[in-house]
């Protein structure tokens, strides 16, 4: 494995880290603390002060952590520098490490998004659970979001555990019968469809990223768009007011209906014919935020604008209207007229659109898997008890929990050096 290393920082804060995964070169650590501190030993696993040479002075001072393998978080020897933010010296510090390794003739790479965790996850210092747990921490900002997942994740993980040690006990007890010449084909073919059917199961529930649906209400000027964000929020964030063009810029907020996480957006009012600058600012804002919505909840006054998911008429309390449409959803804001059947719309629309996701992921990621438990079912019917038990192992080692295609799209929502 080559060395890797990230620099983490950013203008809003006052340190920056290095963070050094050694690879199989952590023999280089002591040289490395050497040349930069001056010192010829620092303990593992403590915040140690140092001062940073270059040429024989200081160029800045702060905190070195030295972590021996496999006590670290990618199972390799890392080191970690919390240093003054100043990208100059940072990446000077980078540049005497690199000189390091390249007098070994070692290359000194860049990490890649989420090449720490990967590192961690090959060193079997985490199982797929745990990288899908730091996902879910690191795209999740509800705390009790966070804690449910945490539990359900746990589950899963039992449940996958126990499914493969089932297999295990099939493939010997498969094996004792054909070392006995005992070929009990009725309870072989038994005990292999049942478990073909909670192999089923696990594809249909492994990993299945619970992605934020994003809905946005979209609108005219003055129509309700804010009183109805702040209804389905349940909390007055966006500000409402009776004068035309209140909203400027897009509000989003986190909501949760049922077990859907949604990202909510409350858009500017797409007055299309307004010569006002700030206001056309609002509009070009708010036509990127109709473009990456899944769901898009439009608030008419006469006819929609776009290919809306589901159309509103608002104000029903003020204006009659004659019901003429099945799909239109008319409402009241301010009486609360209208809004169950509303909440139950965005969620049965969010629902297909996440089982239309998971379907696809489901397929890609598990289609040779579905061929191998659709050849046990066949082969069940020839009674060929070695071919059951050549696909049971093939099935044991696919349902090992080490997919590296999930793992690699959980990985690029990850920054570089996570």
């Amino acid at each position: 494995m080559k060395p890797i290393f990230a620099i983490i920082s950013s203008k809003q804060n006052c340190f920056g880290i290095i963070r050094i995964s050694m690879g199989s070169y952590g023999y280089l650590v002591k040289n490395i603390i050497k040349l930069l501190t001056k010192k010829k030993y620092i303990f593992p696993r403590y915040a140690s002060r140092v001062f940073i040479y270059y040429k024989k002075k200081v160029i800045d001072d702060g905190i070195l952590i030295y972590y021996p393998e496999p006590n670290s978080y990618t199972g390799e020897s890392c080191l970690e520098f919390f240093l003054h933010n100043n990208h100059i010296i940072l990446y000077k510090i980078v540049k005497i490490i690199k000189n390091i390794f390249k007098k070994k003739k070692i290359r000194f790479f860049l990490g890649k998004k989420g090449e720490f965790t990967f590192r961690s996850f090959i060193n079997k210092k985490i199982d797929i659970f745990g990288v899908e747990r730091i996902y879910e921490k690191i795209t999740n900002i509800n705390r009790k979001d966070i804690i449910d997942y945490s539990l359900r994740n746990e589950k899963k993980k039992k449940f996958f555990i126990k499914i493969v040690k089932k297999i295990n006990n099939l493939i010997v007890y498969i094996e004792n019968s054909l070392i006995k010449n005992n070929n009990n084909l009725k309870n072989i073919k038994n005990k292999t469809l049942n478990l073909s059917k909670k192999i089923k199961y696990i594809i249909k529930n492994n990993v299945c990223f619970k992605k934020k649906l994003i809905v946005s209400i979209i609108g005219e000027t003055n129509i309700g768009k804010s009183t109805l964000f702040n209804k389905l929020i349940k909390k007055n964030r966006s500000i409402v007011y009776n004068k035309k063009g209140t909203t400027r810029d897009s509000i989003s907020e986190n909501i949760k209906i049922k077990d859907i996480n949604i990202k909510l957006f409350d858009t500017a009012g797409l007055n299309l014919k307004t010569k006002n600058k700030i206001e056309k600012i609002g509009i070009k804002k708010t036509i990127k935020i109709i473009k990456k919505s899944d769901i898009l909840l439009e608030i008419i006054s006469k006819k929609p604008k776009f290919n809306s998911d589901i159309i509103i008429i608002n104000k029903i309390d003020k204006t009659k209207f004659k019901k003429c449409n099945n799909n239109v959803f008319y409402i009241s804001t301010e009486f609360n007229i209208g809004l169950k059947e509303l909440f139950k719309e965005i969620f049965k629309i969010s629902n297909n659109i996440l089982k239309k996701k998971q379907e696809k992921y489901f397929l890609f990621y598990n289609l040779d898997l579905i061929k191998e438990i659709n050849k046990l079912k066949t082969v069940i019917k020839i009674n060929d008890v070695s071919i059951i038990l050549s696909i049971l192992k093939t099935i044991k080692n696919k349902l090992n929990i080490k997919d590296k295609n999930i793992l690699k799209l959980m990985l690029k929502k990850f920054c570089i050096g996570k």
